[in-house]
């Protein structure tokens, strides 16, 4: 998905953002926007949007010294999933359609984004999304090729949202399971360690997607990786950045994710906000 000029203040708002967590100054915090433009020159016309926020997140990262922006929201989310952990299975186990119930979970935690604004409210905005249904929902043509697939790749997106994934894995119940999560954490993405700390080795085998970009670029990923992904007859991404940088490779991808922007909204053909499930027309069935 090509970036468009609605992008660009976009990214610049989200490292903006990042780093006022290190520095009140405005010398400072111009330093970090003129860096950052340095580095997007001649970027912005031929990335995804995706691209162009891991470019400009790294004016913040270079300049504090930092490799984890946001570790200790990543650690507290995760706390605050786990809690909740009890109850959402339990609303899994009642309900008359659990997979779908579960997916919907997942795609209600995908709100957990510290990309778009640092006031997450993970109570309220899983409470919120739960109430609305998937604005465009391919969930049983989901699990009719999981029925039959051999092998699933599930790509997370957030820490926190991972605990959400780690119910929907257990209740797919797939026998041969994978979950990619990044290498480095740009935003607060999910890594190893989240993916220790919420125990979702338990249900799934846990890769490294081996890149430290936003999203999935499979070019910037481990060789190990892009086998896994190749092999996988049915794929989960879940979020905007692995939409926005997926959205146009032939496999068979089912992305579930809450559009945050316009832009996305609008190529998806939903309102800014909604939650979809959705297998793109170029997608293919692997065989």
């Amino acid at each position: 998905m090509k970036a468009h000029a609605e992008c660009v203040p976009c990214v610049f708002a989200q490292v903006l953002r990042a780093a006022r967590r290190f520095t009140n100054d405005e010398s400072e915090l111009l330093g970090v926007l003129s860096r950052a433009m340095e580095l997007l020159h001649g970027q912005i016309d031929s990335g995804t949007p995706a691209d162009l926020s891991t470019i400009g997140l790294r004016a913040v990262t270079d300049r504090f010294g930092v490799a984890d922006i946001y570790a200790a929201e990543r650690v507290h989310t995760n706390e605050l999933m786990l809690a909740l952990e009890p109850e959402l299975r339990k609303v899994i186990e009642y309900s008359s359609d659990p997979v779908r119930t579960a997916l919907r979970i997942a795609a209600a935690a995908n709100m957990i984004d510290f990309g778009i604004t640092d006031d997450v409210d993970v109570h309220a905005s899983l409470e919120k999304a739960m109430k609305v249904d998937f604005a465009v929902d391919q969930s049983a043509q989901l699990i009719a090729d999981l029925a039959k697939s051999k092998k699933l790749l599930y790509l997370v997106d957030n820490s926190g949202e991972i605990v959400a994934d780690k119910l929907a894995l257990e209740t797919i119940g797939h026998p041969n399971a994978w979950v990619a999560v990044k290498e480095i954490p740009l935003l607060n993405d999910a890594t190893m360690a989240d993916a220790d700390a919420v125990g979702i080795g338990s249900v799934a085998k846990v890769i490294r997607n081996g890149s430290d970009r936003l999203g999935t670029v499979l070019e910037s990923c481990s060789a190990r990786f892009r086998r896994c992904f190749d092999e996988a007859d049915v794929i989960i991404a879940k979020g905007q950045a692995n939409y926005e940088s997926l959205e146009h490779v032939e496999a068979n991808i089912y992305f579930i994710l809450t559009a945050k922007c316009q832009l996305v909204a609008r190529q998806l053909g939903v309102e800014c906000g909604d939650v979809v499930l959705v297998r793109p027309r170029g997608s293919r069935t692997r065989r």
